[in-house]
């Protein structure tokens, strides 16, 4: 527990995150078992305070930008459902994993999420 405490790591599975809606599904395969992690430490910040939670969320945000991949989808100035979806879920997996009261807290406050929610999820 203590190296959770000091680590951790976003975990995804690369499904189809900046290929063209058009590519076969065969395609996929070799994607869907490629794991991809960043891995974001935090052991200087104090959770149990709002200023360290949300420190510790921006760099969790920032990771799962840099992992999801593309941004936009090809030809289009939209931004990619596929990536809306993995960022949404490597956040709240990595706040599930740091499972700290403030973080949890302050990520259901910018997803609209009851905390309660967040906290049965676990």
């Amino acid at each position: 527990m203590q190296s959770l405490n000091r680590l951790l790591k976003i975990v995804l599975v690369a499904l189809a995150v900046g290929l063209p809606a058009t590519t076969p599904l065969i395609a996929h395969a070799a994607a869907v078992s490629e794991t991809l992690h960043k891995t974001v430490r935090y052991g200087e910040l104090d959770l149990e305070r709002r200023e360290g939670a949300i420190a510790l969320y921006r760099q969790i945000e920032f990771a799962a930008h840099e992992v999801c991949g593309a941004v936009i989808a090809p030809g289009t100035r939209f931004k990619h459902e596929a990536w809306q979806s993995c960022v949404a879920a490597a956040i709240r997996q990595a706040v599930s994993d740091v499972n700290r009261r403030e973080l949890s807290a302050y990520h259901a406050e910018r997803t609209g999420m009851a905390a309660a929610a967040m906290t049965a999820a676990r």
